[in-house]
């Protein structure tokens, strides 16, 4: 399934060859259409997150300082809604799915790649990645249907058991109007163990990306 949007992807990696060959290789996709970043490091790729909207960051898992899975697990706790993908060597590969659990990782590439292989795989992911997304959105028609959408989320965490318990759950909601986001924003401001992990304007639509927190659990992923 090939996608006609072009997305903004970050690819973080130390070899400066590596990258090079990343970066053509996904400039010449088919199956999707890209602005391609270079980071040489976590630092570098946290300052380029922090200035630019990124769709995807695609980060070697072998790295000095801060590696692969620390990074996107950053990545995740700071910009949730970005999709993650790293790369790593078939030594590393135990570790690699790991990180999936540990950082929520969308994916993994093993080396070395198949330039075809990777570029499905990156395709597949973001579409993937949409598609639950849009399944997820929740169009609301006041500020109260959404505040009971949370209540409902909350008994459901809080009931948890097993694994499952330590996960937060998230939602999204689309407001009409700014009235009825800022109803909501100050609805929310009493409820424990909710945030607010994205706010993104599309002409008159709030789309508003909330978590839900299992109560009295520091363990979050």
């Amino acid at each position: 399934m090939e996608s006609d949007e072009k997305f903004n992807i970050l690819i973080v990696d130390d070899e400066e060859e590596v990258l090079r060959a990343l970066k053509r290789t996904l400039e010449r996709a088919k199956e999707f259409d890209a602005n391609i970043s270079l980071a040489s490091d976590a630092e570098e790729a946290k300052e380029k997150l922090s200035r630019n909207d990124f769709d995807l960051v695609l980060s070697d898992y072998n790295m000095p300082k801060m590696n692969g899975v620390q990074l996107l697990q950053w990545v995740k706790d700071e910009f949730p809604d970005i999709v993650r993908i790293i790369i790593t060597g078939y030594s590393d590969l135990d570790t690699a799915r790991d990180a999936i659990n540990e950082a929520n990782v969308h994916n993994y590439i093993e080396k070395p790649w198949d330039n075809k292989a990777l570029r499905d795989t990156i395709n597949q992911t973001i579409v993937r990645k949409k598609q639950r997304d849009e399944k997820d959105l929740k169009k609301v028609q006041s500020a109260q249907e959404a505040i009971k959408t949370i209540i409902e989320l909350q008994d459901q965490a809080r009931s948890a058991e097993g694994p499952n318990k330590y996960y937060k759950q998230k939602t999204i909601f689309s407001f009409k109007s700014p009235a009825d986001f800022n109803n909501f924003s100050f609805m929310l401001k009493g409820m424990g163990n909710v945030a607010i992990e994205d706010i993104q304007v599309f002409e008159d639509n709030y789309i508003v990306i909330v978590s839900i927190y299992p109560k009295n659990i520091s363990r979050i992923k």
